[in-house]
């Protein structure tokens, strides 16, 4: 079992090193390093990057080497370092750690997914790519916030006693404009991205209220998931009616793509894949949203009351701050998003920037005396006392 000091910290005796281009010849020359370190002892391996990336396949592929289960199904815990460079496909294999850690002068570097083609490019080719390179970079949104939604959560935590504050000076009214407005004076030079994870989380607030209230208003059930959806399509088309007032407008030209986001979008909230464990994630992290006058009633509740008055006290909340940083995964894949450590850091991407004051929750662990070793926040599902697996699809070429 990893002790409490090793499961948080870079160990270069056990440790593979992803330098320069990823492609088969590093997947050949890590395997048998990963496989040969798997079967030593099960104490964390750490994977030190620097790397401009290169095919996602083949990070893929590492991946799920590092992420092996032995034949007693269980796994070792990883550890990230990005030493100098990680981009592109090197920075998904850093956000992948159980624990990520970025030296101070490391370069983050997200982005879309790009791809190229040799053949002849056809409106219908065009077109089919398209769709399939937005499909993708939405994929890889909803994946790469499921993968960092535990150290989002500890940026979360610091930052809420600067709420009120922010409320005050920014006339802020939710949590999530709170939110945004503490990591943008966080960041410096960026705050581009977090203006449009915010522009796409109220496009969301807005589109969710109106629809529910149609909803409401409907008064038969839908017998089957079709109806619901041409509901949703009948409202999408009167809402972008309403938002579109001029003579010349049509839905051939912008109008068909808009509504195609938008259903995806109000979907998405409603039944999507990545909110269908809710009831999960608010008994995990809903008691970090309680407010003052919540927190008592909580520690006054019988200890099996407690996770349900978490999470119908958070819900919606949680609800909001997870969109939000769905909206912060969705930014990262448009555009060239080339981030700083403490950038990183305060997006929830990593967990430590050795050599600044930055808390970590690692510092907070290992100053419990009665704690063994634990998962880093930013964990998933559990599958050892001290090792954690999280899921990572292979990619396409970038």
């Amino acid at each position: 079992m990893a002790t409490k000091i090793a499961a948080y910290r870079e160990n270069p005796n056990r440790a593979i090193f992803i330098t320069g281009e990823i492609n088969q010849a590093m997947v050949d020359r890590l395997t048998p390093q990963i496989i040969q370190l798997q079967r030593a002892d099960n104490e964390p391996i750490t994977v030190y990057i620097d790397s401009p990336g290169g095919s996602t396949y083949h990070a893929g592929l590492l991946l799920q080497l590092l992420k092996n289960r032995d034949q007693d199904g269980l796994s070792v815990r990883i550890i990230t370092v990005v030493t100098g460079l990680a981009a592109s496909a090197a920075a998904d294999i850093l956000a992948a750690g159980d624990y990520a850690i970025a030296y101070r002068h490391a370069i983050i570097h997200f982005h879309g997914v790009r791809t190229s083609r040799g053949d002849a490019i056809t409106h219908e080719s065009a077109s089919s790519l398209a769709e399939a390179l937005r499909q993708t970079n939405e994929s890889y949104a909803l994946e790469l916030a499921q993968e960092v939604l535990g150290r989002f959560m500890f940026i979360y935590m610091q930052l809420s006693s600067e709420f009120e504050s922010v409320r005050e000076e920014k006339h802020a009214a939710s949590d999530v404009e709170c939110l945004a407005e503490s990591i943008t004076a966080k960041l410096g030079g960026i705050s581009s991205l977090l203006t449009l994870a915010v522009d796409k989380h109220k496009q969301l607030c807005d589109l969710l209220e109106h629809y529910s209230q149609e909803l409401e208003a409907q008064v038969e059930t839908f017998s089957r998931p079709a109806l619901k959806e041409a509901f949703l399509l009948k409202f999408l088309i009167h809402w972008e009616l309403g938002r579109n007032q001029e003579q010349d407008w049509r839905f051939r030209s912008d109008g068909l793509n808009a509504i195609r986001e938008d259903f995806v979008l109000l979907a998405d909230y409603e039944d999507g894949t990545h909110m269908s464990n809710l009831d999960q994630l608010t008994k995990r992290w809903g008691v970090f949203l309680l407010d003052g006058a919540q927190r008592l009633v909580y520690d006054g509740l019988p200890t099996v009351d407690r996770p349900n008055y978490i999470h119908q006290q958070t819900k919606d909340r949680f609800r909001h701050v997870w969109h939000f940083l769905v909206s912060v995964c969705r930014a990262l894949q448009q555009g060239e998003n080339r981030l700083t450590a403490t950038n990183a850091y305060w997006l929830g991407l990593i967990d430590e920037v050795p050599g600044t004051k930055l808390a970590t929750i690692r510092e907070m662990l290992e100053n419990r005396n009665d704690i063994v070793a634990e998962p880093s926040p930013s964990s998933g599902n559990q599958k050892k006392p001290t090792k954690v697996a999280k899921k990572k699809s292979i990619k396409t070429e970038l």
